[in-house]
């Protein structure tokens, strides 16, 4: 039988009433909201039906290619290894990739390149957070917050302050046109990125050929 709350509260089935209501006046408010926002429509026809499908990831997991995977490592690192060399064929010396400090040294001291260069016309954004990706995994919280251009990861940064001897995305590709080196930078920091992610985030969650995922 349902077992009845203490303290004055009533029974538990007078709980589960109350909360019922609570909840059917929070959809009638929200259900406004939505049309208020013409939103109603990819919340019924999209966001909901999506649901399931989350609900199977979460309890089946994700079918993972061990072999496919293991291949897919192999040619990030070999892809890494490869800027290296040619960054030190380009340079005459080896260096830090991760080191902002370094690279300024090299780009501004070594190679004199200039900062002043303009965006391309391609690309006049403020790349905020660099190339670090957004991925988060809770059921285990897996998270990946490196961050290679932590000073321009703050909202409202504007290009001015990029200059100098930054080492950021953004400023970088002010230089591209000037040297390969930068190029190959923002290059190492996107596949460094991607396979940090893929070894100290998405394997962690490995169980078997299986991940298993939590999602919010």
């Amino acid at each position: 039988g349902v077992a009845r709350s203490r303290g004055g509260g009533g029974s538990a089935r007078d709980l589960c009433c109350r909360s019922a209501l609570l909840v059917s006046s929070m959809v009638r408010h929200l259900e406004a909201q939505l049309e208020a926002r013409q939103m109603r429509s990819p919340f019924l026809e999209q966001e909901m039906p999506l649901t399931m499908v989350l609900a199977r990831m979460e309890l089946c997991g994700l079918r993972l290619d061990t072999a496919a995977s293991g291949d897919l490592k192999s040619a990030m690192m070999t892809k890494l290894s490869a800027l290296r060399s040619c960054g030190f064929a380009e340079v005459g010396r080896d260096f830090d990739w991760s080191s902002p400090k370094q690279l300024a040294e090299i780009i501004f001291d070594d190679l004199k390149l200039s900062s002043d260069a303009p965006l391309p016309k391609s690309d006049t954004r403020v790349t905020l957070g660099g190339d670090s990706g957004g991925m988060q995994m809770s059921g285990g919280s897996a998270r990946s917050s490196t961050r290679h251009d932590a000073p321009s990861a703050v909202a409202g940064v504007s290009i001015a302050k990029q200059r100098g001897r930054s080492t950021v995305t953004a400023a970088l590709r002010r230089l591209c046109a000037q040297h390969p080196l930068p190029a190959m930078v923002i290059e190492y920091r996107q596949i460094s990125h991607a396979l940090g992610i893929f070894l100290g985030s998405i394997l962690k969650y490995k169980q078997a050929d299986r991940l298993r995922l939590s999602m919010d």
